[in-house]
């Protein structure tokens, strides 16, 4: 990495614009007014380390320690978002088309290694899942074959972070559990919350630091072999046309004629004018010099052909290339012609706007096709019977029969694979672990509009996955084996602490019902409770005296201090009244707040102005009140509050999240 100097700027513009130069000189990636803000961003949070508060100090100090601060630099701009298995469909397409062709061309050949390249590999999640990927299907339909991965990555912090192979564990739970298996174990000590990869999982794998723009300098050795393999996906958005085709010629020499290259799904390399063409979504591959007759070739389940008006029909109505064949006897047979077939779901949920969503991910253009929907266990008892769907996903609370007690009656006699869909998480272990270990395929925290893009992509992976393993009746071993991990981390949500924290619930008299069945449902240590009831007018002492005690061990309560609520009472309050208290006095609380039934004009404004940390909205479907989406953490049923609210006033460790690109 070459040395650069930086002008001794006085203003942040001024240095955003000469770090920007520094960075895109050294990368090649394109870091101009359009990025400007995200340079801003990442650059005060260096400021900050450093304890710098002025523009000129910073450049100074970058320029008397240009060396190292280079490399931070280039760390701060050049990583971002990545994870586990992202872009299931080049995985897909992996496991129906790339392999058995190239098992088939390395037998033809004499020859028994696949090579891959990771280019732009980040913090190793990449090349992590690839080998997972790898050891579940490739051993299993060509245990003659063998593969190595080389990652590379511009960013030598990156680099050091995939070598040493630790990520935390809120990472690892996105990863379908027939991949987790005997590949990773838990941390001890300072990284308890994190988990290691096994040596298994690191052989065959190297990681060196690379410029893309470097190619020349190749760091494989001075007569290095072609790759099978060459990912480089979600690089080429931060380089200019010019740069794409000089990086993209540089990669296609090093990769067999045969070989696949694969680009991120938001990437094209369209308009090159290079002799490439498009054999499946983002993935391309050198075209044949001249043949005469069209084969077309028949691509992975969920990617669009390109049509003769897309300009990636540039190559593929007249491409020469070879339908790929599938390896005989292998597990894989007849996987490629599976393509047409939908994947028949029940979706069992109490939740309107939970089933709502699920609706919206499980369609036909993604291979899915949503049969029916149950609202607990009983319920789903008896469609599973009328509609026999190829998958269920199932909740854990739900009124009559939970998810817990379904999966202990009925798993036992099921046809289908199950594949929990919660927001109970991975690691509880009364609930989550429970129902993996009674059988369950598999585990998804549940979709909100806030990350459906993020569970989607997980879902829509994790049931295909146990869909296939079940089908090859794969899925009892893995599961048992994945399981170890999952054990490792299972946790209960135990209020240790309630000083200091207090629960809210605002309901409508009206409601009165439905909070003593609520109410009844905290136990173990709990925080004071504070009851705030709308419409209870003159009647509300004489009804917590005469039903409080008796349901819910309640008292009322007039206007006094916060400081007076005793842990695990509860106390009931005209909403107006107990709003003007916590105003003036919940600040400094860590509060959970739940809202619970049909809410009104002044409950709606009360919880508009109430200062919470936790805010729970009553799962009511199109009734939810669209002004109250903005502040609210969570849409649930009732029969998820209880475990919610107790979760977040938990004193529970989390796991430091991973980044990369």
């Amino acid at each position: 990495m070459g040395a650069r100097k930086i002008a001794e700027t006085t203003t942040e513009f001024e240095l955003v614009a000469e770090v920007s130069r520094v960075v895109s000189e050294l990368t090649g990636i394109q870091l101009g007014v359009k990025q400007s803000s995200l340079v801003q961003s990442r650059l005060a949070k260096r400021l900050r380390e450093l304890k710098i508060t002025d523009p000129l100090d910073y450049a100074r100090y970058y320029n008397a320690n240009e060396n190292v601060e280079v490399g931070i630099l280039v760390s701060l701009l050049t990583t971002h978002h990545t994870y586990f298995f992202r872009e299931f469909q080049h995985f897909e397409f992996l496991l129906k088309i790339t392999l058995p062709k190239l098992i088939r061309m390395k037998r033809e050949h004499g020859q028994s290694k696949i090579r891959i390249w990771s280019a732009a590999c980040s913090r190793g999640q990449e090349v992590y899942s690839l080998v997972m990927f790898l050891n579940a299907h490739l051993k299993a339909v060509a245990p003659d074959m063998e593969f190595e991965i080389l990652g590379t990555d511009v960013c030598e912090e990156s680099v050091a972070i995939a070598k040493n192979g630790v990520y935390g564990w809120d990472e690892l739970r996105s990863v379908p559990s027939v991949y987790l298996q005997g590949n990773w174990v838990r941390g001890t000590g300072n990284i308890v919350n994190f988990v290691r990869a096994r040596k298994n999982l690191r052989e065959g794998v190297a990681f060196k630091t690379l410029n893309l723009q470097d190619l020349d300098k190749m760091p494989f050795g001075v007569t290095p072999e072609k790759f099978d393999i060459i990912f480089v996906r979600n690089v080429f958005i931060y380089f200019g046309q010019s740069q794409i085709k000089k990086i993209t010629s540089e990669l296609f020499k090093l990769l067999h004629p045969y070989g696949q290259m694969f680009v991120g799904l938001s990437e094209s390399l369209n308009g090159l004018g290079m002799p490439i063409e498009w054999v499946g979504p983002s993935v391309y591959e050198i075209k044949p010099a001249s043949s005469g007759k069209v084969v077309p070739l028949r691509v992975a389940k969920g990617a669009k052909a390109p049509s003769a008006t897309d300009p990636q029909s540039e190559a593929f109505n007249d491409s020469g290339i070879e339908a790929p064949q599938v390896v005989p006897g292998s597990a894989l047979g007849g996987a490629i012609k599976s393509d047409d077939r939908k994947i028949r779901v029940l979706c069992v949920d109490d939740s309107p706007t939970v089933l709502l969503l699920l609706k919206r991910i499980l369609t036909a253009a993604s291979g899915f096709e949503l049969v029916g929907t149950a609202n607990d266990g009983i319920d789903a008892a008896e469609k599973i019977k009328a509609l026999k769907p190829d998958i269920i996903t199932l909740d854990i609370h739900m009124p009559r029969m939970n998810g817990v007690e379904f999966l202990e009656k009925y798993h036992s006699d099921l046809k289908a694979p199950v594949v929990v869909v919660s927001s109970v998480p991975r690691d509880d272990a009364g609930l989550a672990y429970r129902c993996l270990e009674l059988g369950a395929s598999d585990y998804i925290e549940k979709p909100s509009t806030a990350n459906l893009d993020k569970v989607e992509e997980e879902l829509l992976f994790k049931l295909r996955v146990a869909d296939e393993s079940w089908r090859k009746n794969h899925s009892g071993v893995m599961r048992s084996r994945a399981l170890e991990l999952d054990a490792s981390f299972r946790r209960p949500p135990l209020i240790l602490n309630p000083n200091g924290k207090l629960r809210v619930i605002i309901a409508n008299f009206a409601s009165r019902d439905v909070m003593a069945v609520l109410l009844k449902g905290f136990q173990g240590a709990q925080p004071g409770t504070l009851v705030l009831l709308e419409g209870a007018g003159d009647v509300l002492d004489a009804w917590v005296e005469r039903e409080g005690p008796k349901n819910t061990g309640g008292k009322s309560y007039s206007p006094g201090s916060l400081k007076e609520l005793a842990p695990g009472t509860v106390y009931f309050m005209d909403l107006h009244e107990g709003l003007d208290l916590l105003r003036n006095e919940g600040g400094g609380l860590t509060k959970s707040t739940l809202a619970v039934g049909p809410l009104n004009r002044p409950m709606i404004d009360g919880i508009r102005a109430l200062s919470t940390n936790h805010l729970i909205l009553e799962d009511r479907g199109a009734e939810n009140p669209a002004i109250l989406l903005t502040k609210v953490n969570m849409i649930l049923p009732l029969t998820s509050f209880v475990y919610e609210s107790n979760r977040y006033l938990a004193d529970l460790e989390t796991p430091k999240q991973g980044g990369g690109r």
